[in-house]
């Protein structure tokens, strides 16, 4: 065999390599929904008040901010529960409740309007950004006793609304065939 036809051949197999790893590579990503808030309040920092700038302050991973008093048990742990854990007589385990969603709560207390922005746990979340006010079911209000009035709406929807960003995150393998698709990228080009 000649040595141009052999270059040529094995061009053409770190090709069809670099192929099939990129296909593995693209079938192989997780998807995982970071949910980012704005985190203040308007009593401490005035520019949390509305009208809000987003640009004024910083958004903030809700990882940041943990609930440990907040737990819940999934799927599995339940199943596990019904089965071989109840041959313990123990509980099925739980997790810590992770924030799903970004809340907005503005509160008339002692004739003092206050804002104040975070990560939200419980409840479902709306979908509408957090400032329009025809949007039915993601806001709730509550009136009390001596001139307390209190609005708690939430989002998940979209950064506009301190809402969740989707972020690709490389499983080890994955990076590791991408690190050797592109060296056999590499050995092509010389």
């Amino acid at each position: 065999m000649q040595p141009s036809i052999w270059l040529i051949n094995l061009g053409a197999s770190l090709a069809s390599v670099s192929l099939l790893l990129f296909f593995i590579l693209a079938t192989n990503s997780v998807n995982v929904a970071a949910i980012k808030c704005y985190v203040c309040q308007s009593n401490i920092d005035p520019k949390c008040a509305d009208p809000f700038d987003n640009l004024t302050l910083p958004i903030t991973d809700c990882d940041a901010y943990p609930r440990p008093d907040l737990v819940q048990r999934n799927e599995l742990d339940v199943i596990e529960e019904k089965g071989f854990l109840d041959l313990f007589s123990q509980p099925a385990p739980i997790k810590p409740l992770t924030a799903t969603m970004c809340r907005k709560i503005r509160q008339k207390v002692d004739g003092e309007w206050r804002t104040i922005r975070g990560c939200g746990y419980l409840g479902p979340p709306g979908e509408l950004p957090l400032d329009k006010t025809d949007s039915s079911g993601q806001c709730q209000m509550r009136y009390g006793s001596y001139d307390v009035f209190m609005e708690s709406c939430t989002c998940n929807n979209k950064d506009g609304c301190n809402g969740s960003m989707s972020a690709l995150v490389l499983t080890p393998m994955t990076t590791l065939l991408l690190i050797s698709a592109l060296i056999l990228n590499s050995m092509i080009i010389f």
